[in-house]
């Protein structure tokens, strides 16, 4: 079993009022634009491929809260742990296609 622990920090920064910055990493999930600083940390354990990710909320575009959000959903609905790189391309085609349906 792999221990891999892991640290995530995120800020609106100076102008914005709300967190657009969303992450996913093997099953924990942060979609909550209220939180800021997004300060989170944690150790996850497995044998199996997994995914990590960050999604930058593009700040100063229209909804990219929202498209960071449903990127962020869309990785934990994916299943990584068989074939990693078929997993990510799913994840890739499942993200864009969610995000221009809501768009």
């Amino acid at each position: 079993m792999r221990n891999i622990s892991y640290a995530v920090l995120s800020d609106t920064g100076l102008i914005r009022t709300n967190n657009e910055d969303n992450f996913f990493v093997g099953s924990v999930i942060n979609t909550d634009p209220t939180v800021s600083p997004v300060a989170f940390y944690g150790d996850y354990n497995t044998d199996l491929p997994f995914f990590m990710g960050v999604f930058d909320g593009m700040g100063g575009a229209d909804c990219g809260e929202d498209a960071s959000r449903i990127a962020a959903e869309t990785a934990s609905m994916t299943d990584f742990s068989t074939d990693g790189q078929s997993a990510l391309m799913l994840f890739a085609r499942t993200a864009n296609r969610r995000i221009c349906e809501f768009a």
